[in-house]
């Protein structure tokens, strides 16, 4: 079963890791303003470098994570995922085989705040109760404060609950908490998701 349905009406801009290490942030973010014209919706200069930033900062955090897991290669992600039966966007998605990373980004945010939070566990729980292919998987929702110093907010695997605690990440700490969590809600046993 596709669980993701054509790339082009799920996400804007999707493919793996060993991809996204190889193109150009500028070139994706030109993408995704081509589909949010498609959309009629107005891209800005905000939007084009808000885009290009974060995608810049994915490319690091994704370095890291090929350099100590290398299966992290055939990880797929997905750039401004639309939750299905919702008008919303997910800004960036990671399927990670069983595990999925949800990353919300604040480009020029100095912290993480409350308001920020809930808005990342309340795109967490819609792709839970939303989207078909999500609903058994483990969630890790992660805010990223482009311009914060290390996040304070440190939270342990709970296997009892689909989506995690929101997790804080400065740009530094990405990769790493990356690899914690998958490390932790990882099991070979469950079968990957199909992100095609």
């Amino acid at each position: 079963m596709d669980l993701y349905g054509p790339p082009t009406m799920r996400a804007w801009a999707n493919g793996t890791l060993a991809e996204l290490a190889a193109s150009e942030p500028v070139d994706i973010a030109r993408k995704l303003a081509g589909h949010a014209a498609d959309r009629r919706l107005a891209p800005n200069p905000e939007s084009m470098s808000s885009w290009t930033d974060s995608v810049a900062v994915l490319q690091r955090a994704t370095a890291e994570v090929l350099a100590k897991q290398a299966v992290a290669a055939a990880w797929h992600y997905f750039l401004e995922f639309e939750v299905p039966r919702r008008s919303r966007r997910v800004d960036t998605l990671i399927v990670a085989g069983d595990v999925i990373f949800l990353i919300e980004w604040k480009v020029g945010a100095s912290r993480f705040d409350r308001a920020a939070l809930w808005q990342a566990e309340q795109y967490a729980l819609d792709l839970r109760d939303f989207h078909e292919g999500s609903r058994d998987r483990y969630i890790i929702p992660i805010l990223v404060a482009t311009e914060a110093e290390d996040s304070l907010i440190v939270g342990e695997f709970d296997a009892s609950r689909r989506v995690q605690e929101v997790q804080g990440a400065s740009v530094r700490q990405l990769a790493d908490l990356m690899c914690r969590w998958w490390t932790a809600a990882h099991d070979d046993a469950r079968s990957a998701l199909d992100p095609l």
